[in-house]
């Protein structure tokens, strides 16, 4: 046995499984009265299901053990070195914008390092870290391999976009096809730029509600504890375009004009039961003492999209999902709307209050077009004082693969 033995607590106890955020200390098991040199590497190693097969280090600790206490080195203390290097050491990894982390500390006096985790690649849902530890004790080198793996869990992301395959030409031809299209391709950008934390999830043109359900159910079964992502068509608050109602697309639609939409969530639909009553789910009774000849016809039509929603909220709450983001026009503007519709799901729901821009921006050496999303207050206007400019000379800018902020979130 090493006397470098070490592991990873949490909380002042054995960790095998944390969070991604969460702060973990390394705690030498038998620590020697001293050791010089010890330098502390924190391994991610390849899970069975990981694209890649090879161990990555995340980071190395440089340090000694004196008194039985392991100390960092402290950096930049010796005058003649005018390149001095941090500590911890943190190699060169692909990582996304904003990657999720692990913080490192070795005691309640040694400070915390935050170490990011690998994202541009996919993952098994969470990441397995072991140690690897060498030194000098008493003169003779030493060295010791952890083989208790700790767990990081990540939270995943999903997002449903629409799937553009099997079109005929004269459904490629028309306006919608062009801005569904542009949709998907951003949605694939944004799966693209951290794989290891985010999936994809397809949606047909034309697809029914209980397609809709099923793409839902797929989206929780793949999302932990994160948010899902619906970015299938358009929305717009009542007033807006001459739009009578609050509405937005739950699944894609190539026929033109948003009122022409046969599934669309409306004011009417999650204000449902101001009119009718739920006797048991998929039944429902008008409250009308006189009711016009086509009330039961309207109530019909209403309450398959309402059960439509409270069926995805269902099956949202009972895959952990913390959120659902609705990534379309300016819905979120109708506050009672929102709060109707979360209060319909059970759960947190997100969106705009302005208007979601996508536009292309094109690349060459190499050439490549790439579709940037924005929050814009009117994307009429020519140009469009809200499209981020540094997007049109940088192809890593955020807007081509982070979801446009701010969010509006609605609790039930």
């Amino acid at each position: 046995m090493s006397d470098l033995d070490a592991s990873f607590q949490a909380s002042g106890k054995a960790a095998n499984v944390v969070e991604a955020g969460d702060t973990v200390t390394i705690v030498f098991t038998r620590p020697p009265a001293n050791a010089t040199n010890v330098k502390v590497e924190v391994i991610e190693t390849a899970g069975p299901n990981d694209v890649r097969r090879t161990d990555l280090s995340l980071a190395v600790f440089r340090g000694s053990i004196t008194s039985n206490i392991f100390k960092l080195d402290p950096v930049g203390i010796d005058p003649l070195d005018t390149n001095p290097k941090p500590n911890p050491e943190l190699p060169k990894i692909p990582l996304s914008d904003s990657p999720p982390k692990l913080s490192i500390k070795f005691d309640a006096t040694s400070g915390v390092s935050v170490v990011p985790l690998p994202d541009k690649e996919r993952e098994d849902l969470n990441y397995e870290i072991k140690l690897k530890i060498t030194g000098s004790v008493a003169g003779k080198d030493d060295s010791f391999v952890g083989q208790a793996i700790l767990k990081v869990n990540l939270t995943f992301d999903v997002m449903i976009i629409p799937t553009m395959a099997g079109q005929t030409r004269t459904q490629q031809n028309t306006h919608e096809f062009g801005i569904l299209s542009d949709n998907a391709q951003w949605g694939k950008q944004w799966f693209d730029h951290a794989p290891a934390r985010r999936a994809l999830v397809e949606l047909a043109p034309g697809a029914s509600l209980d397609d809709f359900r099923n793409a839902i159910k797929t989206a929780a079964a793949k999302a932990a504890k994160g948010d899902v992502f619906l970015l299938v068509g358009h929305g717009g608050a009542g007033g807006f375009r001459g739009l009578n109602q609050t509405v937005f697309d739950p699944v894609p639609d190539l026929t033109s004009g948003l009122s022409n939409h046969k599934n669309t969530v409306t004011s009417d639909v999650v204000a449902l039961e101001d009119r009718a009553t739920r006797t048991a789910p998929r039944v429902w009774v008008t409250k009308a003492t006189n009711p016009a000849s086509d009330d039961k016809q309207q109530i019909d039509n209403l309450s398959r999209r309402w059960e439509a929603m409270s069926d995805a909220g269902d099956s949202l709450r009972a895959g952990n999902v913390k959120r659902f983001v609705i990534m379309a026009c300016n819905f979120a503007k109708d506050r009672a709307f929102g709060t109707r519709l979360a209060k319909i799901m059970k759960m947190t729901i997100g969106g705009y209050d302005k208007l979601l821009a996508i536009g292309a921006e094109i690349f060459s050496n190499p050439s490549v077009t790439l579709q940037s999303a924005w929050i814009s207050a009117d994307p009429t206007l020519n140009p469009d004082p809200d499209r981020p400019t540094a997007a049109s000379t940088d192809r890593n800018h955020k807007s081509f693969h982070e979801v446009p902020q701010p969010i509006q979130n609605f609790n039930p």
